[in-house]
């Protein structure tokens, strides 16, 4: 009898008939602004962002921008950013911006420390309100006191770098997509590479050589050329204010004397492709993070709108959703991570809602509660999903839901964010490895369901090594010892047993060093008698130096 029908007939004979709700996605938190009118575009768009640990749970926190009335004599809003715990939701700072510029936090970056003082600070958009020579700005805010530490003038954009210059700190890519050429007579655009530490300047990218080439924000990544550090990314948006179109964008390496990787355009031609770009991760598990794109396709253009994942190893599409690849409609927005756990960085965008896609084959993991993520009114997402980081600690990554308008449930707007993990699908206890700080980590693909397949992953770990995936009835008790069980004992420091062993399933990892993975498939017959029934899963895997068990999962068949 095999491993997985062995499983199957041991649930069947404690099957326990339950009746429950269907699964659906964890509300983590929501935030709300003060009542409206006035308007205070609370959390508009993408005025929000994940940032570092400021109170040192070990959670990144969410920064909302909130516009504010003017105070008396001003007549625009000094803007104010809102900064909340990640883990808690509560109210961490309020910062209002300075006098003499408007719209503190219009946007946000996530920056490293840069003023040494062990807590992560962040960007802020900021832009002058008045005549001086300057009008675009960003400040950095100190995470530790919310006071403006450094102001980048002439900067239209910032984001995080890699740490080019080797002083163990983040360097800052200072983006001014207005910036002209001296030479040409037009703006072409350029970024600054400046070092997180001192800001002095380390390296200028610019766009051109035409004017049509016009340099815009720089985008996060990751290691495209699989080198070991991070890349760095520019999307080209274009500006229709001049008629100048969009054509996609360009990876350079972030490694000194920063040579171009990779230059995109638009896959099927036409000229609003790269006014998305979204850095996801590695998609098709290669080893190298890739690069995502939406094309929009308006009517002078390609009139084709889809959404594509390129390559960061070839350059060539990797994943196309859309006409006319296929019947789908969905724009990427942001890269939340991998959410399955399957080994491959999944995609958040619109479509008829918010959808959560895989990776792997683009189909759909999730979507947000519909009573959240629609709006009524208009029958349309309510608005877009932002990728958040790891906010409750159960290792799947979460997501923010901005907004377009204000509610629909009363004179406000509001932010919430989600867990990505099916309620269905619970973690339990902790992984360990003898050969890596980081424990390998078990995921699943959706819910358990009556006659459907069940998929069951380990990622993160040793490539072409045995693992085995315990399959358990109990997650108290297993042979009379109680559970967990501390393995110490048999030379695994760090680690524990917490399934009872009923079924035992082998597999051999594969993928790219670093990112070694596994899936089992569970066939969950259909039959009544399963339902509710829960079970427990864990994978032991033989390491170079040892074995490594991830966390435990409890399982309800619905």
């Amino acid at each position: 009898m095999s491993a997985t029908r062995l499983f199957f007939v041991a649930v069947g004979a404690m099957a326990i008939l339950l009746s429950a709700p269907a699964a659906t996605q964890s509300l983590l938190q929501e935030w709300r602004s003060d009542p409206i009118p006035p308007e205070n575009s609370f959390g508009e768009l993408l005025a929000l962002g994940a940032v570092g640990d400021v109170d040192g749970d070990s959670a990144p926190e969410i920064a909302i921008f909130d516009a504010q009335p003017p105070p008396p004599g001003i007549t625009y809003s000094l803007g104010r950013l809102r900064l909340f715990s990640g883990r808690n939701g509560a109210v961490i700072r309020s910062t209002i911006g300075d006098p003499s510029r408007a719209f503190l936090g219009s946007r946000v970056a996530n920056l490293d420390d840069l003023d040494g003082d062990g807590i992560a600070d962040y960007g802020a958009d900021n832009p002058a309100a008045n005549s001086s020579p300057w009008y675009y700005a960003w400040v950095a805010l100190s995470g530790a006191t919310g006071s403006v530490i450094r102001l980048w003038t002439d900067c239209t954009w910032l984001s995080r770098g890699p740490d080019a210059d080797g002083d163990g700190i983040d360097d800052v890519l200072v983006c001014d997509r207005t910036w002209w050429d001296p030479l040409g007579f037009y703006p072409i655009g350029k970024a600054e590479l400046r070092s997180g530490r001192t800001n002095a300047l380390i390296h200028t990218f610019y766009g051109g050589p035409t004017s049509w080439d016009l340099l815009g924000p720089s985008v996060r990544v990751g290691d495209v050329d699989a080198d070991g550090v991070e890349d760095i990314c520019f999307a080209f948006p274009g500006d229709w204010s001049r008629y100048v179109p969009a054509f996609g964008f360009v990876v350079y390496s972030g490694r000194p004397p920063f040579n171009q990787l990779l230059r995109r355009t638009s896959y099927v031609g036409g000229n609003t492709f790269g006014m998305t770009v979204v850095g996801p991760g590695d998609v098709d598990g290669d080893g190298h993070s890739d690069i995502a794109a939406f094309d929009y396709g308006d009517r002078m253009s390609s009139g084709v709108a889809y959404s594509a994942v390129f390559s960061g190893r070839t350059g060539q599409p990797v994943l196309l959703i859309g006409p006319p690849f296929d019947n789908e409609r969905f724009m990427v927005i942001a890269g939340p991570g991998d959410v399955d756990g399957d080994g491959y960085a999944d995609l958040a965008g619109t479509g008829t809602g918010v959808e959560l896609r895989s990776g792997r084959h683009g189909g759909v993991l999730l979507e947000l509660p519909r009573s959240y993520a629609v709006d009524p009114r208009t029958g349309a997402a309510s608005g877009w999903p932002v990728a958040a980081g790891d906010l409750n600690g159960d290792e799947v990554p979460d997501l923010l839901l901005s907004n377009f308008r204000e509610s629909w449930l009363g004179p406000f707007r509001r932010v919430t964010a989600w867990s990505l993990q099916h309620m269905d699908v619970a973690i339990l206890g902790n992984g360990c490895s003898a050969s890596s700080a980081v424990p390998p980590r078990i995921g699943a693909t959706r819910s358990p369901r009556l006659g459907a397949d069940f998929e069951v992953h380990v990622s993160r770990c040793e490539p072409n090594r045995s693992a085995a995936l315990f399959v358990g009835l109990s997650s108290t008790l297993f042979g009379g010892t109680p559970l967990p069980i501390d393995l110490s004992l048999f030379g695994f420091p760090r680690c524990a047993l917490h399934v009872s062993i009923d079924a035992m399933i082998e597999t051999t990892t594969t993928g790219p060093q670093g990112n070694g993975r596994a899936t089992v498939v569970l066939p969950i017959p259909n039959d009544q008698a399963l339902q509710g029934m829960r079970f427990h899963l864990q994978w032991a895997i033989v390491e170079s130096v040892g074995v490594a068990l991830t966390r435990a999962l409890t399982c309800t068949i619905r």
